[in-house]
């Protein structure tokens, strides 16, 4: 009865166990990584400018459909108090707060 208490605690400790040594190792080859090789900087531009300037349409699409169930779910509930006329506002500044970096 104690070994099956403990074989039921110490199974999920050590895959926990398991599991932050990989972090810690995966944390620490990050950090070597970066001050010990040598940084390619026309491939650096180039990543940056795939994942920031080429990515714009994706944020429109995800932030124009976002905004727009956002504004039927608001207006929905705002129009049962009567605040209907309150929704732009309200889904402009919580798009805004939600896309901003």
């Amino acid at each position: 009865m104690i070994a099956r208490f403990f074989i039921a605690i110490g199974a999920p400790l050590v895959a926990f166990v398991r599991y932050l040594g990989e972090v810690v190792l995966l944390a620490a080859d990050t950090f070597r990584a970066t001050f010990t090789h040598r940084l390619r900087w026309r491939l650096f531009l180039e990543q940056i400018v795939e994942i920031g300037l080429l990515s714009q349409l994706v944020v429109i699409v995800t932030g124009g459909f976002t905004g727009a169930v956002f504004a039927a779910q608001t207006y929905f509930q705002f129009n049962k108090i009567g605040m209907g006329s309150a929704t732009g506002a309200v889904v402009s500044v919580a798009i805004c707060r939600e896309l901003a970096p």
